[in-house]
């Protein structure tokens, strides 16, 4: 295989008339495929639907990012239970759609469920990290939480443009290693209070800046760390609506409006900030949803929901400080994304299979 030429380029399901394009140029895919996965694609069943592959590997890391925030507070020694949920959900991530293409199986609605559990993926693992190192810096968390859907929705918005899914040399794979790294860590004590330590308590940072930007010299490393790697996924937002050909009013919108519902969480005092993040995860995952079936379905894509950045607009200018607006906010998105998703996945049952069959040739 030559370098430029890309690991997966298609799959064809016969069965629901069916078709999924990918480049993916992963350099961690193409390491992990041929000593990993595929050795567990011999093992694995043929009659194993790949949906039930992508709901399993996907509930694992909903399940690391509990034991991330029961873990906050302290060093616990399960912590090593994390990566492992982790790495597993990547290895899954890789087998369902193999799985998928093997059984001739892939349907409209296996690429949505993958996709859109993938989402919760981003903002469960980003959460996951805030809780590890006791984050509480909650402009940093929310805009760098607000700027990693970015990327996944251009990612996405360049998918429904070009009709195929580009995976660059540092895509989603190395970035979910990455972070599993990150998240590990933490459970070791002399390596988490560095990442904890403000940047002003290194004395050449003081040379530096003295009482000047003491906003930015009293965030921690790791405050530091997020922060850059959010203006490095920038340029891959950048880069991924170049490729695309540009964006248009829709997807501009949903960005704004994404920043908005985070200053609007920023601007909110002594508010639960999981619940902050919970929210802003599922206000970006209703909008990518919505992008999702688009593509899946070719119509034309939706504008982001604009009702919760309104509701915490009009909250934040009337004063209203109940923390009701905060869990009002959360049930309501929430409603929205199960709703959205319910209908697409019952619109399209017929997709859903609960065993492969032997034949399907």
């Amino acid at each position: 295989m030559s370098k430029k030429e890309p690991l997966v380029s298609a799959g064809e399901s016969k069965r629901f008339g069916y078709v999924y394009r990918a480049d993916n140029y992963s350099v961690l895919d193409g390491i992990i495929n041929p000593y990993l996965t595929d050795p567990i694609m011999k093992i694995t069943p043929y009659g194993l639907p790949a949906n039930i592959i992508t709901i399993f590997s996907n509930t694992l890391v909903f399940l690391a990012m509990l034991l991330a925030l029961r873990g906050r507070h302290d060093v616990f020694s399960f912590w090593f239970i994390i990566p492992i949920f982790v790495l597993s959900y990547l290895i899954g991530d890789c087998i369902d759609g193999l799985q998928a293409r093997r059984t001739k199986t892939g349907s409209p609605l296996g690429e949505f469920m993958d996709h859109f559990l993938d989402c919760f993926v981003t903002g469960e693992l980003m959460i996951s990290i805030f809780a590890a190192y006791n984050l509480t810096n909650v402009w940093i968390m929310c805009i760098v939480l607000t700027i990693s859907y970015w990327t996944q929705a251009s990612a996405f918005w360049e998918k429904y443009k070009t009709h195929h899914m580009y995976f660059g040399k540092f895509s989603s794979s190395e970035t979910v290693v990455t972070l599993c790294i990150i998240i590990f860590v933490a459970c070791f004590k002399v390596i988490r209070e560095f990442l904890k330590t403000s940047l002003i308590s290194f004395g050449f940072v003081q040379n530096l800046f003295g009482s000047n930007l003491s906003w930015f010299t009293s965030i921690s490393v790791i405050e530091l760390i997020l922060c850059i790697s959010s203006l490095i996924a920038l340029i891959n937002v950048v880069l991924a609506v170049v490729r695309a050909g540009g964006a248009d009013f829709r997807f501009v919108s949903y960005c704004l409006l994404a920043l908005l519902v985070a200053v609007m969480f920023c601007l909110r005092e002594n508010e639960s900030v999981d619940f902050m993040c919970f929210t802003i995860s599922l206000y970006n995952i209703s909008y990518i949803g919505t992008l999702l079936i688009s593509i899946v379905t070719k119509k034309n894509d939706k504008y982001s929901d604009f009702i919760l950045p309104a509701f915490l607009v009009i909250a934040i200018a009337v004063g209203l400080k109940s923390p009701f607006v905060l869990y009002g906010a959360f049930g309501y998105i929430l409603l929205v994304v199960l709703v959205k998703a319910a209908r697409f996945i019952h619109s399209k049952k017929e997709c859903w299979v609960w065993k492969n069959p032997e034949n399907v040739e």
